[in-house]
């Protein structure tokens, strides 16, 4: 029971704990950096300093890994509970006294400023580490309390101000923030920002000019177009070194399958001015091993020792498999910071997004003329998010577990008011619309066209509503189904804590083969048959013949594996037609 409530506290708290294995990779890194500096590290140590340091693992790692000696160490952490450990890791017998430990421990929010204390070997104040490494807390979670002490402090971070100055389009002294009397519209601005990227702040802050930065992020600042500001912040301020993928089940055992990365930065000195004309390090691993993350930092030492003009193509990209022949470690530095600034439409970052194999998807299609879906699109919407009070009649709202692969499950249907704020003319479905699912365990993309000649019912929540012209929508529905379509859906999901999703803009910039009328039309004419056996599926359910569904749905279900499998052999010009 203490074990369940103490892995609930830190859940809420949006602390997960590091593998020692990734903890160890980031200093075997690290290492490098200061290996290629020659002398300067010869007779003394970096400092490093983790502020949300937890039970101090990167801390001792930064010892036991003789990165540095234990004076040069400092850590902070908020939770109560963790001050406890301090006093018990091994660490404690370096510093001799509980009273030394004090000089490099302290129980205070990571954001605030640290304070001051006459510590001789700690030269440049306390805003001054050599490396500022660790896992600050995630998962969404905002402020929730601030406290005259914090809301000081934050007044100094910038992160915040970037983003809201783009959303209003002007300077946030003029939005009143700074006025002592207005001090609930700051907070009302700031108490739910995300917290990891107010660390992602303070981890800058905390490094001296030159300084490093190794810290582990929710993939969702990487990936979410909302979070672009992020990207350009962080481009502004350091040289982003590497970005490695963490696999989504790094942190199963404390509480989260949310997808992470490995963001490792250098600060800019004062002089130097950003750029993005450099290669980015990119990895990804598909499990958390001591082989694989080995192989990661011998690629990356080879690389990061050598010239870039030495490197040839082949040296760009590596694939590591097993003896199953699956992959284990994807490595690239062919990509510069310029181009994933640049990627459409909001930029990417993480390391799946950049895996070779979509290169190889896109040329294997591409004996087709391409386009884009944004090249058909008539209308793309969302479904109305907000609170919502459903009745037994009214308008059919259509949901995630409406949107089933053979068709639209209309049986099980929720209905809402005709006043209700969903109700109005952008979210209705028309036939002959693709119905999208946005995000859902296992159902992210799976989309079904609406063949119904219910001219009432509307989208809701995480749904997409795509009307298309110019193309066959029979097509493009059978089409986002094969290979070729759901390996480009699945690239662009992104999203924190576990919670992946597609957002609404990123399906216009997904790629689709433009094939014959005629192909189209026989695509057209297998579906409808399908749809019909699904559509006779529905009306056994409703009338509660289980029976008749079940044989049913199962028909649909092996039609449109069939045509799937025919659309796909068209696309690889194995066949001409789907017939």
């Amino acid at each position: 029971m203490t074990k369940d409530i103490n892995k609930k506290r830190k859940q809420d708290l949006g602390i997960f704990y590091t593998p020692p294995e990734v903890v160890g990779f980031i200093f075997d890194i690290l290492n490098i950096w200061k290996s290629s500096q020659g002398q300067r590290w010869q007779q003394k140590f970096p400092s490093v300093i983790d502020p949300a340091c937890g039970e101090g693992i990167f801390l001792k790692k930064a010892v036991d890994s003789e990165f540095t000696s234990p004076r040069y160490i400092w850590g902070v952490d908020l939770d109560e509970k963790v001050k406890e450990e301090w006093e018990k890791i091994t660490l404690l017998k370096s510093f001799g006294s509980k009273a030394k430990l004090d000089f490099h421990f302290y129980h205070q929010d990571g954001l605030l400023p640290i304070p001051e204390k006459k510590v001789r070997h700690k030269k440049g104040g306390m805003n001054q580490y050599d490396a500022v490494v660790g896992n600050p807390p995630y998962g969404g979670i905002g402020i929730n309390e601030i406290t005259p002490e914090l809301e000081k402090a934050l007044f100094n971070f910038q992160i915040w101000k970037q983003k809201f100055q783009k959303e209003q389009k002007q300077s946030v002294e003029n939005l009143g923030l700074f006025e002592t009397t207005v001090p609930k519209v700051f907070q009302q601005k700031i108490v739910n920002f995300p917290i990891e990227i107010l660390f992602i702040d303070r981890f800058i802050q905390l490094a001296k000019p030159g300084g490093w930065i190794a810290i582990i992020i929710p993939d969702g600042i990487l990936t979410n177009s909302n979070s672009h500001y992020v990207r350009e912040f962080i481009s502004q301020r350091t040289k982003v070194e590497a970005i490695v993928s963490l696999p989504r089940d790094t942190f199963k055992d404390v509480g989260t399958n949310a997808k992470t990365s490995i963001l490792f930065l250098r600060k800019l000195k004062k002089d130097e001015k950003s750029e993005n004309s450099y290669p980015v390090f990119l990895a990804s691993i598909n499990k958390v091993g001591k082989d694989q993350l080995n192989l990661i930092v011998k690629s990356y030492k080879k690389i990061y020792t050598s010239r870039s003009n030495d490197m040839n193509n082949s040296n760009k990209i590596q694939i590591t498999s097993d003896q199953n022949k699956n992959e284990t470690v994807m490595v690239r530095v062919d990509k510069t910071l310029k181009q994933l600034m640049e990627e459409k439409p909001a930029s990417r970052w993480n390391a799946d997004y950049w895996h070779p194999k979509y290169d190889d998807l896109l040329a294997k299609i591409s004996n087709n003329s391409l386009k884009m879906i944004s090249d058909y699109k008539e209308v793309l919407t969302s479904g109305y998010r907000g609170t919502l009070v459903f009745t037994e009649t009214g308008i059919p709202a259509l949901k995630v577990r409406n949107v089933l692969d053979t068709g639209i499950d209309l049986v099980n249907i929720d209905y809402l008011p005709d006043n209700s704020p969903a109700n109005t003319p952008s979210k209705k479905v028309k036939h002959g619309d693709l119905i999208i699912n946005r995000s859902g365990t296992g159902s992210i993309g799976r989309m079904s066209i609406f063949l119904s000649s219910e001219t009432n019912t509307i989208i809701t929540g995480d749904v997409y509503l795509l009307r298309l012209k110019n193309i066959n929508p029979f097509y493009v529905n059978i089409y986002l189904k094969t290979y070729f379509g759901k390996t480009q859906i699945h690239r662009f999901e992104s999203g924190v804590s576990g919670q992946t999703k597609i957002d609404l803009e990123e399906i216009l910039y997904i790629f689709i083969p433009v094939l014959s009328d005629k192909v189209q039309s026989s695509i057209e004419q297998l579906h409808r048959d399908l749809s019909a056996d699904h559509e006779t599926a529905m009306k056994a359910k409703k009338n509660g013949d289980e029976k008749t569904y079940k044989e049913n749905i199962k028909l649909a279900e092996h039609k449109l594996k069939d045509l799937i499998k025919n659309v796909e052999e068209v696309i690889e010009g194995k066949r001409e037609d789907v017939n």
